[in-house]
């Protein structure tokens, strides 16, 4: 180190000065530069007079001189001179104010941010703010995450989270936490800083000085800190930015201890798509279970079954052509091996299930009838109830319908019950019973009834015992559906507006009177109108039906919740409640899509494997008997017809009031008898089909998606506070911190020592020394009378940082 030279202002003697730090000397090829300025830290100076000397430096590389200023500016002149390699020149100290080459620096002006601030403070703020806003970034995530209703598009990570109600609200309190715990330690520190701030910026009582600069070393956060400033005399003086910032700082920091509250108060309960799921699953019957399966016939033993299934959407309506002729087209449908609460929060399955292909179409019928009474009528019985007899045309009413090709008889292709063969007709014979509409109905929509006609059975083996016969003939879809080798299921339906008093009053007196059917009156679509009586109209249509059953394996899913329709008949509008299971069903103008009606739509369809073939056979025929059998069909009709309505007088079979109620509502609002029989049959196969549900007993391996009811973010207002809290809380955290870098000289944040070594002044000195062990309130009290504001600075003529009077 080279010693330096300077002239003693008091002694005018040379003294020797010794500078250690330590400039960075430049290389001999650099000198020839520019002249430059390296200004460093506080020189530590030795001198051999006492006077303490405040050094402002700085370097030319032209002339290696140091010009030396106390406090105010001046040495007197001194100059000091260091030996150098170069000729030696005197270097004066400029005028203060004028320096045209060199820049000035006062060394005790700033300490260096890093020393100023600390590691551990940039770290909380920078690095807090950092994670906060990635937190804040994740809650906006988890809300705007579900995308469309039931999250199924939404990532793994959304979904892992909220199908797992404990997951997500453990997820909302960690977030919580970070959060708080963040704003509560940055909280601390912007305590300091504003502390240092209102020491160094601001002028505040004597009384508070020592509270404040212990503050800027350690404090307990900024609740205390703000509530003595406010009560402090002086708080026009105090109460400035920094402290504004602070209160604010303080709410934010309050206000984020409720954050997991607020945070879940935004949580609403909601359907969410589960991950898909493998089960192993009882799907179909076993040949000894199928044997236990009780001959079952009657509606009346069991409910109806409106199940969600699936089915294959295809375009066509039973819209009636040129012929009027109405044909649904084939109709497949799945069912599910569920009960009802696992059916309605599925979304997707694929596996073996019991399926239903069928298909109805009706045209208009050319019949030669009659019209009887069953009961002889007289003038104190309203008994007597109408029947029609007569035959069926096939060959007119074919050709109407522009249908050539077609079989009249074919022989049976399943089990007959005796040894011989048989051949099925087509039935020529019909004898239906038909409703009276009930006087006072003021729907004025016709009374609905329909009539199974049976196969007419020729016994090749000239076996006439016809009454031990039963046919089972399937449905043979490589045929036209009308012709006798497709085993159709032939039904007519019948419509009229026939009341109970016109019938007593005009209708046949005894059993043995009739009333001619005649010719058709009128035809629309297809539909035969023939008059019975004056204003009193018969709506006929034949319908041929074919319906199928088999074990498949099937791919279906649905993209909303499905539902399951409540269907019911109720006396204020009896076909109202039915309008739940018209839409389930498909049989609307306009139609729906399988989503819109709350059914699964089925996408593949294969043959099934890993199942033993002859559990598939007897699973496949044990469905199918169901609605075989209750359709009655036999070697013969009974004459009685299913009544389909419930305002009205009918002798035939009761069902369920609301099967009829549905039945007459498709017919009624769409005009099509088709859809009504496809509808009443695939119910019937249903029913049939969930008392058989509990006795499956041969398991397969399934593939099945689900829902599940959880609570996730709904309400964005829950979310919006705590983000505009946050945000808040975070400018202001900046602005503080920003404010500390440019005004504050001589504050090191969370540092002890130098807290108190600021405080040692001529004004704190003897409170000091009192208050050794005197509260705080006390000593407020003593200094009370004398409590000017002061501030901490320099002191003029030295370097020493400490509390000044303002």
């Amino acid at each position: 180190m080279e010693p330096l030279s300077t002239l003693d202002g008091e002694n005018e003697m040379l003294q020797t000065v010794e500078i250690s730090p330590i400039f960075r000397t430049q290389t001999a090829e650099s000198r020839t530069l520019s002249p430059q300025i390296l200004s460093r830290p506080p020189l530590e100076v030795v001198t051999s007079s006492s006077k303490p000397v405040v050094i402002n430096y700085q370097v030319s590389m032209k002339s290696s001189s140091v010009s030396l200023r106390d406090q105010e500016g001046s040495l007197s002149g001194e100059t000091v001179t260091q030996p150098s390699s170069t000729p030696p020149s005197t270097a004066t100290a400029p005028p203060k104010g004028q320096d045209p080459d060199h820049k000035i620096v006062d060394i005790m002006e700033r300490l260096p941010l890093s020393h100023s601030l600390g590691l551990w403070a940039c770290i909380v703020i920078l690095g807090g703010t950092i994670l906060t806003l990635t937190v804040l970034g994740f809650l906006i995530f988890l809300w705007a995450g579900e995308g469309p209703k039931g999250g199924e598009s939404a990532t793994y990570l959304w979904r892992k989270i909220m199908l797992s109600e404990s997951s997500s609200t453990q997820t909302i309190t960690i977030c919580s936490v970070v959060i708080r715990t963040i704003a509560a330690a940055q909280a601390v520190i912007c305590t300091s800083l504003t502390a240092a701030l209102l020491l160094e910026r601001r002028r505040l009582p004597l009384s508070r000085a020592v509270q404040v600069s212990v503050a800027r070393g350690v404090n307990d956060g900024p609740f205390n800190f703000v509530r003595e400033v406010i009560s402090w005399r002086a708080l026009r003086e105090t109460l400035r930015l920094e402290t504004c910032l602070l209160i604010i700082v303080t709410a934010a920091t309050f206000g984020t201890q409720f954050t997991s509250t607020i945070l879940v108060s935004g949580f609403n309960r909601t359907t969410l798509v589960q991950f898909p799921e493998q089960l192993h699953h009882n799907v179909i019957l076993s040949v000894e279970a199928a044997q236990n399966v009780s001959k079952i016939n009657s509606f009346s033993q069991f409910p109806p079954s409106y199940a969600i299934f699936g089915e294959v959407e295809t375009d066509q309506a039973p819209d009636p052509g040129p012929n009027g002729v109405s044909d649904t087209g084939a109709k497949s449908r799945s069912f599910l091996p569920f009960q009802e609460e696992q059916r309605t929060k599925l979304r997707k399955y694929e596996g073996p299930a019991f399926s239903e292909t069928t298909q109805v179409m009706c045209m208009r019928p050319f019949i030669e009838a009659q019209v009887f009474s069953d009961h002889v009528m007289t003038a104190r019985s309203a008994l007597a109830l109408p029947f029609i007899e007569g035959t069926i045309s096939y060959d007119k009413t074919f050709k109407e319908a522009g249908l050539e090709t077609w079989t009249m008889c074919t022989e049976s292709n399943g089990k007959t019950g005796h040894t011989g063969s048989l051949n099925l007709c087509l039935p020529q014979n019909i004898s239906c019973t038909f409703p009276l509409m009930e006087e006072g109905d003021s729907s004025d929509l016709p009374s609905i009834g329909l009539c199974h006609l049976g196969a007419d059975v020729i016994d090749n083996t000239s076996d006439n015992e016809r009454e031990n016969y039963s046919i089972e003939s399937y449905w043979n879809d490589s045929n036209p559906l009308w012709s006798a080798n497709a085993y159709p299921w032939i039904y007519l339906t019948l419509g009229t507006n026939l009341t109970s008093d016109a019938w007593i009053q005009d209708g046949p007196r005894d059993s043995n009177s009739s009333i001619a059917l005649g010719s058709p009156v009128a035809q629309v679509s297809e539909w035969y109108s023939y008059q019975i009586l004056p204003n009193m109209i018969l709506n006929l249509t034949l319908c041929f039906a074919g319906v199928a059953t088999g074990i498949y394996d099937v791919s279906m899913a649905t993209t909303v919740n499905p539902m399951e329709p409540e269907v019911k008949w109720t006396p204020a509008g009896s076909e109202d409640g039915a309008e739940s299971g018209q839409n389930f069903m498909g049989t609307t103008i306009p139609q729906l899509s399988a989503a819109e009606r709350g059914v699964m739509s089925i996408s593949a369809v294969r043959d099934p494997t890993g199942l033993a073939l002859e559990d598939l056979n007897i699973s496949s025929h044990t469905l199918w008997f169901g609605p075989y059998w209750f359709t009655g069909m036999a070697t013969e009709s009974t004459g009685g017809s299913w009544v389909m309505c419930n305002f009205c007088q009918f002798e035939g079979w009761a069902i369920p009031p609301g099967i009829a109620a549905l039945f007459a509502r498709t017919i009624h609002t769409t005009g099509r008898a088709a859809w009504a029989i496809q509808t009443f049959l695939t119910i019937y196969t249903e029913s049939w089909y969930a008392q058989i549900l509990p006795q499956f007993d041969v398991a397969s391996d399934i593939r099945v998606t689900s829902t599940t009811d959880v609570r996730v973010p709904k309400s964005w207002a829950a979310l919006v506070a705590v983000l505009v809290m946050t945000v808040v809380n975070l400018v202001c955290v900046w602005t503080i911190t920003v404010l500390y870098a440019v005004h504050s000289r001589y504050s090191c944040q969370g540092n002890v020592w130098h807290t108190i070594s600021q405080l040692m002044s001529d004004h704190t000195k003897p409170i000091l020394e009192q208050s050794n062990q005197m509260k705080d309130s006390e000593v407020a009290k003593r200094v009370e009378k004398d409590d000017y504001l002061v501030f901490i600075g320099r002191s003029k003529g030295s370097d020493k940082v400490t509390v000044l009077k303002a």
